[in-house]
């Protein structure tokens, strides 16, 4: 991903972008003073499902059969679990709330794996 000052960028309609502020900074560990917005990369396909994953309510769960659905491509789960895979900002991009379809958890990109998948789907 890459880091804008919120001052200094121009917003395409394709582009995604995610708020950097000092909660954030603090759990990446990183000393960038202010607020950031962060341009995130990747296909048009890892954007719309990132871009799907933000709309998933806190206290709530998808599936990745129904995330593939909602985004369009409903035959192609595991290109979506993929993308889930690739996320560059956990738990900002809430992966942690797409499960397997009998509501089992799998693994979690993020700092901790599953134990930290775990412990954010209680919050």
């Amino acid at each position: 991903f890459t880091i804008l000052e919120e001052s200094k960028f121009t917003k395409q309609e394709e582009d995604f972008y995610c708020h950097w502020n000092n909660t954030s900074i603090h759990f990446y560990g990183n000393n960038i003073p202010g607020d950031y917005l962060i341009k995130l990369n990747g296909t048009k396909f890892q954007l719309k499902v990132w871009r799907y994953l933000t709309k998933i309510p806190r206290g709530r769960t998808k599936s990745y059969t129904e995330v593939a659905k909602a985004i369009g491509y409903p035959l192609a789960v595991r290109a979506v679990a993929n993308a889930i895979g690739q996320n560059p900002y956990p738990p900002k991009i809430p992966c942690h709330r797409v499960i397997r379809s009998d509501g089992s958890l799998c693994g979690y990109s993020g700092k901790g794996g599953i134990l930290t998948k775990k412990l954010l789907l209680k919050k």
